[in-house]
């Protein structure tokens, strides 16, 4: 094993190292067992193959968007969508209260930037995209969170412009099909010190290019979780998010989001009352304006 690729070269000995990689293997196992039972024998929105009546936000990328690092039990889903979910259905706002109102999925795995790209022949992105998409709420998805770059320089060994450049490919195909599209930063810890400039200085790129200039089209700037607010509430890796982080996290897009599910959730009550479907609420016509 490389012990470059677990992050703790020259500040944990090879046997904590071998055994934070093994640890890490055994919980990427058991996410997926968790899930295969989620799917198999418990009732979610996310199960519903068709296209969501309410708002639909998908989560993609690397290990955070899929969660690794989270405290996973049988019946539950890792990482943030199950929690945002969670909190936007117990927002109080009327379409949110059914079933299948609103619809939050993640995509996620041992993704680099590259492997995400349009182009890439049945790659993630053509599986969740493309004609053949197996998910119709993934691929009908109004919001698309992005989590990416955290394994380019050292799966990859990219150039932190190669990552900009296919962030921005990912981001303006996904803006094009007339989503709204979020990307955030990475975490710059628990890797080699390489590895760690290089997702600082892709951080800053992210930041100059969206946050401060926003010259990508329809593309925004997401959560920054570069910070000591995330890096503070790490997994045992040091490089994936705690339960707590997720939490964090999940409240953070939550906020951001806000708005945008708002005016999605008004697209659908006006659906609805045009063709005389009974609503759970009815908004009266100065708030609507407020929001609009």
């Amino acid at each position: 094993m490389n012990t470059d690729t677990v992050g703790f070269v020259g500040r944990r000995s090879v046997w904590v190292s071998w055994f934070v990689w093994l640890r890490l293997q055994f919980h990427y196992v058991w996410i997926l067992l968790a899930g295969f039972l989620l799917d198999r024998f418990t009732y979610s929105s996310s199960k519903i193959n068709r296209k969501p009546t309410g708002p639909s936000i998908a989560i993609i990328g690397d290990g955070t968007a899929e969660g690794l690092g989270d405290w996973v039990v049988i019946g539950s889903a890792p990482g943030v969508a199950n929690r945002l979910q969670h909190e936007f259905c117990t927002d109080g706002r009327p379409t949110f209260n059914a079933k299948d109102g609103l619809v939050v999925n993640s995509v996620g795995g041992a993704y680099t930037s590259e492997d995400w790209l349009p182009s890439q022949v049945n790659g993630p992105f053509e599986k969740c995209f493309g004609k053949n998409a197996k998910s119709i709420p993934v691929k009908e998805a109004d919001i698309v969170c992005i989590h990416l770059g955290a394994y380019d320089y050292e799966r990859s060994q990219l150039k932190p412009m190669d990552t900009i450049f296919n962030l921005r490919a990912i981001a303006t195909e996904l803006s094009s099909r007339g989503k709204a599209v979020y990307i955030s930063t990475s975490i710059d810890k628990g890797h080699t010190l390489k590895g760690i400039r290089y997702i600082r200085e892709v951080n800053q790129l992210l930041k100059t290019h969206l946050r401060d200039h926003s010259d990508w089209e329809g593309v925004r700037f997401g959560i920054d979780i570069g910070t000591p607010q995330y890096t503070n509430d790490l997994w045992i890796d040091e490089t994936h998010l705690s339960s707590k982080g997720y939490k964090k996290l999940a409240l953070a897009w939550k906020m951001l989001l806000h708005d945008a599910v708002v005016k999605l959730e008004w697209k659908t009550l006006k659906g609805k009352l045009a063709v005389g479907t009974p609503t759970t609420a009815t908004p009266s016509s100065s708030s609507k304006e407020k929001i609009l």
